[in-house]
């Protein structure tokens, strides 16, 4: 999940960057910015929604492109086939569907500055246009339809969360807890918080140190051992226990008996 800010990838390589069922909220100049462009870049059933301090809704500011050439660097951009995006969901700040899951997701590839290939602006070049997405990644993952994807991260965003009994999840990061109450009901900072920063308040956070020599070769305090009642049927690794324990999560495991 983001809100009021971009994405953005930069590279040469053969490694396809996936972006993937994200829930954007509220971003202004751009919903993605993509420097290099040499490797496969996909773009795929995301959830857009307006903020009110959003710009009104534009194609020139959602996907921004740079070209090589821009920068002077070797080798030059390869502009066959780059991009593939389809099935994006923008939704304006009157609830209307400004891009549906139907409609033709190129024109929200724009160039970011001008080039010998296109002007800022405008709709990047077919070439660089593929038909079908990249290769999966090495690590499988589930791809959720679109429609479904801002009630899933709005369930699972966030550093504070923590699980129910039940499964179900609640946030307990008094940040995460502000920005997903901006997401849920429409709204966003106000005009003073997003000119003045010095009035956007974060809380303060403990802090601790640990010596890397009291530490295991997994990232765990030497001698320390999941409690015994804790079922872990799905094989989670010692890190993933201790970590369990430091987010008081433990009380799922034991329910799981």
């Amino acid at each position: 999940m983001s809100i009021g800010s971009a994405s953005a990838t930069a590279g040469n390589g053969t490694v396809a960057d996936q972006m993937y069922n994200n829930y954007i909220y509220g971003w202004q100049f751009r919903m993605s910015r993509h420097t290099g462009g040499n490797q496969p870049i996909d773009i795929y059933r995301n959830y857009y929604e307006a903020a009110p301090y959003n710009f009104a809704l534009d194609y020139q500011y959602m996907h921004k492109f740079d070209h090589n050439e821009y920068y002077n660097l070797t080798p030059p951009v390869h502009v066959d086939e780059n991009f593939f995006l389809a099935e994006n969901l923008i939704i304006d700040r009157d609830g209307s569907e400004f891009q549906s899951l139907d409609d033709d997701n190129w024109p929200m590839l724009t160039y970011f500055m001008d080039t010998e290939r296109g002007t800022a602006g405008t709709t990047v070049g077919m070439a660089a246009r593929r038909t079908a997405p990249s290769e999966p990644a090495p690590i499988p993952v589930t791809i959720g339809p679109t429609a479904g994807v801002k009630d899933d991260v709005l369930r699972n965003a966030g550093a504070g969360v923590r699980f129910n009994e039940d499964g179900t999840t609640y946030n307990v990061n008094v940040i995460d807890q502000r920005y997903l109450e901006w997401a849920r009901t429409g709204t966003g900072p106000s005009a003073t918080e997003l000119g003045d920063s010095a009035t956007f308040v974060f809380p303060d956070y403990p802090s601790s140190t640990r010596d890397p020599e009291t530490l295991d070769d997994e990232g765990v305090p030497i001698g320390w051992a999941p409690p015994s009642d804790v079922v872990n049927d799905a094989g989670y690794s010692r890190l993933e226990l201790y970590l369990a324990e430091l987010a008081g999560d433990f009380h799922v495991l034991r329910a799981a008996r």
